[in-house]
């Protein structure tokens, strides 16, 4: 039996956030909608009152009530003060100074007109109000016949003319007041726009401050202890990640991230790849009417700099937006190994020590573009487009050392050398998308269409020099052995996702959907060697091969939602999957051929115990698919005694991951607490095989018999003071690794645990601060662990040219105490390593807004038809949604 939480429960809310209404269609909205928008039009006005006006009023008899007729009249025309064209939909309302209360109101057409009718007589003040503006009073207003001291039952306002407010806008479009954590029915939402202590970095800086997410020296991602995540940008699966996952999530700069949803139970819609579950990277989308922009430059120290481009366009109809972002980064690295390699049969230990030192660089340009079509208020088309290159470069010079010893005697030098390793690597990405959805009378009933390609491609090189050294370290005299390796890859992905939401009542919602991705990968390997070094290099046949893997994934899922109280909800869910695989080694021409049937159900419920707190369980089948680098069997030379090999007969591993956690919110106080438990069948490890004759490691991956990971996980937000919130997260949990169906029988098992802290400090509306703290403990492999990593960064930004632009400084890795190493064990080595890369990092930041700073009005102008339409099928004597008569 499977438990799930509410499919539609939402996380708490600071009353001061405005959250814009997405795929609104004004005839879906019931009696309980209109409440619902009478209340956020209303609140966005209500408590900017002033002072109480005494001024003489109409005289009535000695002992009768006084019974102001509403006979009165105020209008007028809401203007921009800079550019003076009409503002749109603003919100007016009139307040009773004697009451302090707003009375009526109305909202300005799409020509900026207002007029308000049936007003009684009396002292008010006039409140204008727009998101994006600040809020203009006029008054006080003495709405009685002017023999009575008045201006007359009918006030023209003339032209209302309000300023921008770039603090208003900072608050509603950037979400300043929105809690960094949020807690929904499936996924927790973390806020990372405002996350300073990334500024000038990339996504991966920007996953670093996520809790449960791990990032380590090679940039692979890990949730909960485990690197098989799936990662989309914007719910979708890219290009960007389908080639090398860190470089391209280094093309993605920080600033461009709205938010990380991190979705460690998706239910039967999703894709089930991924052990850990899904981190869902959403970009910033232009919400601001009319052209607007914004600009970030960042400059680091050792030669590091970033920027990013955001224009945007939005009108009625029509929201085209082209993102540019590049960088440029430098960094310097060291690192050490050291290996023991046993041989019994000779009763000999032979050692190596590596010690290098090197540096790194890596740039990137990326273009987005994109258009939103809303042909009419039931049918929006988008079209979006992404071009990507990229190059990375590192020069590495290792200084390796290879002794031995006999019968436990004392060491003896065998050889030295001097290994030169330039590595370069160029790329270039591109994605398209095509979508269509179609709205419904009922808001719940959707229709989509979704149509995505992506094509990568890539050119990795790798140049070895091996010198030969004295035992002091001086050259020999003899020539370098070189080599040349060069590998050619190629990724063609295409989806095609059909989506239907059909509510069949207020309690029972149905969802399903089709799925269709097609996956062409090539890798083209190449050797060349010189012996002599006199550049007369030979190509190794016995090393040279072209891989291919072509894929096909034919997926079909149902859901099924039901309500069955306001507490009580569940959620079950089917997906079925056809998987059908072709990989040939063409050298050899060997083939390996899967086609399998799959099912992964998928289960939710939530009981919602009071206002305040909720419990959920949840469980749902999972896969993890090898990756191409992992099925190709030739081999990769790092150098003469490291080398790489994948493995095609590697079959996918399935995950039953089981969930339970309960989510508490009340007056700024958020606490998720979760416990959890997977198990993996077919677990894939990475596995190192020796060989002790010529003292080399092999790396490769292999099926393992069975796995186990369970822990508790919680995350607790809270904004202590009006200046001061923070987020504390910490995750324990135990592996259990069994390798007994292998000759090594690789068993471990292991505790550990990771916690993040993120302080935010806001001095003062232009000054605000932040220090992020993390640890992340041992944890355990296959063959070994991998040692303790942590750090602080801290950061802080100063508002400048009126609110439009902003100063940052960051420092990352304040301590310069991040660095990574790992032990590992073998039946005939021990291995130990530790890898050092340039992290304690300033970045000084500037980014300014431009641009008409006003709301997309849409939305507005669908609320003023839905009132139209009521009042002529209902008459004119029924309240409007603003409350209005």
């Amino acid at each position: 039996m499977w438990f799930a939480p509410i499919f539609n429960q939402t996380a708490y809310i600071p009353k001061k956030t405005f959250i814009p209404m997405k795929n609104y269609t004004p005839k879906s909205y019931t009696m309980k909608n209109l409440l619902i928008i009478k209340l956020l039009v209303f609140g966005l006005i209500l408590g900017f009152t002033s002072t109480q006006a005494q001024q003489k009023k109409p005289p009535v008899k000695k002992g009768q009530k006084r019974q102001m007729p509403a006979i009165g009249k105020v209008y007028g025309v809401v203007k921009d003060a800079s550019t003076g064209k009409p503002v749109e939909f603003a919100t007016v309302a009139l307040v009773n100074m004697r009451t302090k209360k707003i009375v009526t109101g109305a909202i300005a057409n799409d020509k900026g007109k207002f007029s308000i009718s049936e007003v009684k007589l009396g002292m008010y003040q006039l409140k204008v109000n727009y998101i994006g503006y600040k809020v203009k009073t006029l008054g006080p207003i003495k709405l009685f016949p002017k023999k009575y001291r008045g201006d007359g039952i009918e006030q023209n306002m003339g032209e209302v003319s309000i300023a921008s407010s770039t603090e208003k806008l900072g608050t509603v479009t950037v979400t300043a007041e929105r809690e960094t954590m949020e807690i929904k029915a499936d996924r927790k939402v973390f806020n990372v726009e405002k996350n300073i202590t990334s500024t000038g970095g990339t996504s991966l800086d920007a996953l670093q401050n996520v809790p449960s997410v791990d990032v380590d020296q090679d940039g692979n991602v890990s949730l909960r202890g485990s690197a098989n995540v799936t990662v989309f940008i914007d719910g979708k699966p890219s290009g960007l990640t389908g080639s090398g996952r860190q470089a391209a999530l280094e093309q993605i700069p920080a600033s461009s991230i709205k938010k990380i949803e991190v979705i460690t139970n998706p239910s039967a819609k999703y894709d089930p790849d991924g052990m850990s579950g899904i981190i869902n990277i959403v970009l910033k989308k232009n919400v601001l009417r009319g052209m607007n922009g914004f600009v970030n430059l960042n400059v680091g120290t050792n030669d590091k700099y970033s920027g990013s481009l955001r224009l945007g366009l939005r009108t009625g109809a029509v929201n085209a937006y082209v993102n540019y972002s590049g960088n440029l980064f430098n960094r310097f690295m060291n690192s050490t190994n050291v290996r023991e390699t046993y041989n019994d049969a000779r009763d000999t230990t032979t050692f190596l020590n590596q010690v290098g030192d090197g540096d790194m660089q890596f740039h990137s340009n990326l273009l987005k573009a994109g258009i939103d079509i809303n042909l009419n208020e039931k049918n929006t088309l988008t079209f979006s487009g992404l071009y990507s290159i990229r190059g990375f470069g590192r020069d590495m010079i290792t200084d390796q050392v290879n002794e031995q010893q006999v019968n436990g005697g004392n060491r003896t030098f065998l050889s030295r050398s001097l290994l030169n390793n330039e590595l370069g690597s160029d790329g270039n990405n591109m994605d398209f998308n095509a979508g269509y959805k179609r709205y419904f009378n009922n808001p719940d009933k959707v229709l989509a269409l979704d149509i995505r390609h992506s094509r990568s491609s890539s050119l990795f090189s790798s140049d070895l020099a091996l010198a030969p050294r004295n035992e002091d370290g001086t050259p020999t005299g003899g020539n370098s052995a070189l080599t040349i390796n060069e590998t050619d890859n190629k990724f063609n992905i295409t989806t095609a996702q059909l989506d239907f939401e059909l509510p069949v009542n207020k309690s029972v919602k149905l969802e399903m959907g089709l799925k269709t991705t097609i996956r062409n990968i090539f890798n083209g390997y190449s050797v060349l060697n010189d012996a002599t070094g006199t550049g007369n290099y030979i190509p190794d046949l016995t090393q040279n091969n072209d891989f291919r893997y072509d894929e096909q994934v034919h997926a079909a899922y149902g859901i099924y939602n039901h309500e069955l109280t306001k507490k009580l909800s569940f959620q079950v869910g089917l997906r079925v999957e056809q998987t059908m695989s072709d990989a040939v080694v063409e050298n050899t021409d060997q083939s390996y051929k899967n086609e399998f049937l799959n099912m992964f159900p998928s289960g939710f419920v939530s009981y919602k115990i009071s206002k305040q707190g909720t419990f959920t369980a949840n469980y749902s089948r999972r896969i993890n698919r090898p990756r191409t680098r992992a099925l190709n069997p030739f081999i990769i030379r790092i150098d003469a005694n490291n080398q790489f090999q994948g493995n095609p007969a590697l079959l996918p591993e399935f995950i039953n991951s089981y969930e339970l956690s309960y989510t508490h919110t009340h007056k700024g106080i958020t606490l998720n607490m979760t416990t959890y438990f997977r198990d993996i069948r077919g677990n894939i490890q990475r596995i190192l095989l020796e060989d002790n004759v010529n003292n080399i490691i092999t790396r490769s991956y292999d099926n393992l018999e069975s796995g186990r990971n369970y822990g508790i996980e919680g995350a607790f937000n809270m904004r202590a003071t009006k200046w001061w919130n923070f987020t504390l997260s910490g995750n324990f949990y135990k592996t259990e690794i069994d390798g007994s169906n292998l000759e090594n029988e690789l068993n471990n098992e292991a505790f550990s645990y990771q916690t993040k802290l993120l302080s935010n400090f806001k001095f003062s509306s232009k000054f605000n601060a932040q220090v992020t703290g993390r640890y992340r403990a041992p944890i355990v492999l296959a063959q070994g662990e991998m040692e303790e990593v942590y750090s602080i960064d801290a950061a802080i930004n100063y508002k400048v040219l009126k609110g439009k632009g902003t100063l940052g400084l960051r420092v990352s890795d304040i301590f310069n105490t991040r660095r990574y190493g790992f032990l590992t064990n073998g039946t005939d080595f021990m291995q130990v390593g530790n890898f050092k890369p340039e992290t304690r990092i300033a970045f000084l930041s500037f980014s300014y807004r431009f641009g008409k700073m006003s709301m997309d009005a849409r939305k507005m102008r669908e609320l003023r038809k839905k009132r139209r339409k009521r009042k002529k099928r209902r008459g004119n004597n029924v309240p409007n949604v603003d409350g209005i008569n």
